[in-house]
């Protein structure tokens, strides 16, 4: 189950909870580009930021600090941190670094037989398709790579299942496994699939001689930590004990509490539509900080407030409103209560003797919809003391930024003193 390109961290009111990370994660095998393109938008509009999930196979914990350093230092620089990066490199990589440190030590008047040997042996004494060299180096590469002829026999274990070895940056096969390679200077790495990093290991191979060597999986790798335990998640099973304290540790650092969020078709939680009009909704699953176990609560509760005004009728009487609102909410479905003032435009008889203009009003009922689009609902009305009766309300609620809520709203009823229709714009929270 591939995760989307994508990790979300938000930032919650609560000061014990400053920060929230949240990987997202698909269904759909062949990925869910505009699905992104949703979730995106919904994050930028709470005030979330958003990190490529590929760029954290940058991040320091995962090699990216040592692959930085590689890729910025100079050739002759970047050949003695090749021991630092904990990562396969490719062989066309390899290859061009060898060749180019050759280079420059045979301009400067140095040795540049060792690197052109070490070209020869990690790339099979290739001699097609070769970078653009001076003659100078195109030679003494060509007597290096006619040097290499003898050959020696490596064997690779590791400690842990699923491993694959790569030599000099081409896959070679599953581990164990044994093979012949060419004398001289090698890059070895074994990866594994729940892991970014990778064992690696600089080898002379003697002509005739035999290494034996036992690659050992990295426990520390974050970023592939999350997809493990995301994928652990979406299973209901607990997290791989070994990733625990590498978990536990990446969220205490960042004072978080570690979320994993799943895409799926229609269903509770948060909702989107996408560009095609398909609806997908999201559902939270939270590791537990004590015993990291994997739960899937129900969709939170969540508690809003608008306040609002506009033009009233009642019983053929103009009136302006003003009107406060509190929303309590899970999923579409909630409940609104209101409490407001009516301001009748001529005075209405409560007794024999008494006259008023200002009426209070409570209105309370259930509600469907989302914190933007259109939303509607049915509540019992009391324009107190004055009548009792009921109202159909209709609007359109959008979310111009994080945590805010604009909505203009229509409604009509009937009470016991004749019929009610109104309109409103109101402003207020966003759960």
């Amino acid at each position: 189950m591939p995760l989307l390109p994508l990790l979300l961290l938000t930032s919650t009111a609560d000061a014990e909870r400053a920060e929230t990370w949240a990987a997202l994660i698909c269904t759909r095998a062949e990925g869910c580009p505009e699905e992104q393109h949703v979730l995106a938008t919904w994050a930028e509009r709470r005030g979330a930021a958003l990190i490529p999930l590929e760029s954290l196979t940058d991040a320091a914990l995962a090699g990216g600090d040592a692959l930085a350093r590689y890729r910025a230092a100079e050739p002759e620089r970047a050949l003695a941190l090749l021991g630092e990066v904990p990562l396969t490199l490719s062989p066309d990589a390899l290859f061009a670094l060898t060749l180019t440190v050759g280079q420059q030590r045979l301009a400067e008047g140095g040795d540049a037989a060792g690197a052109f040997a070490m070209a020869a042996s990690c790339s099979d004494a290739r001699m097609a398709d070769l970078p653009r060299l001076d003659a100078a180096s195109l030679s003494a590469y060509a007597d290096a790579a006619e040097a290499v002829s003898g050959s020696g026999a490596l064997t690779v274990t590791a400690d842990a299942p699923q491993a694959s070895l790569y030599v000099d940056g081409a896959l070679a096969g599953p581990v164990p496994l044994e093979l012949t390679l060419r004398e001289g200077w090698h890059r070895l790495s074994v990866a594994w699939p729940d892991r970014r990093r990778a064992w690696t290991a600089e080898v002379t191979v003697a002509d005739g001689g035999a290494l034996h060597l036992s690659a050992e999986r990295p426990v520390v790798d974050h970023p592939g930590a999350v997809e493990v335990a995301a994928a652990a998640a979406l299973r209901g099973g607990p997290l791989p004990p070994e990733l625990s304290d590498a978990l536990r540790g990446w969220a205490a650092e960042r004072g978080a509490r570690l979320l994993l969020v799943e895409v799926l078709p229609e269903g509770d939680g948060e909702r989107f539509v996408d560009a095609s009009g398909r609806a997908w909704s999201l559902a939270v699953l939270t590791v537990d900080d004590a015993s990291w176990a994997v739960e899937t609560p129900r969709a939170p509760s969540a508690l809003a407030w608008g306040v609002g005004a506009g033009p009233a009728l009642l019983g053929g009487r103009g009136a302006a409103a003003l009107e406060g609102e509190l929303r309590l909410s899970r999923s579409r479905v909630g409940w609104s209560l209101r409490l407001g003032l009516l301001q009748l435009s001529e005075p209405v008889w409560l007794y024999e003797d008494r006259s008023v203009r200002a009426l209070p009003t409570v209105a309370v009922g259930p509600t469907l919809g989302r914190e933007q689009g259109p939303y509607g609902g049915v509540m019992g009305l009391a324009v107190a003391p004055y009548a009792l009766g009921g109202q159909g309300v209709l609007g359109w609620a959008v979310t111009p930024g994080a945590g805010r809520r604009l909505a203009l709203e229509a409604r009509a009823g009937a009470t016991d003193e004749g019929w009610l229709a109104g309109a409103s714009l109101s402003a207020g929270s966003a759960r």
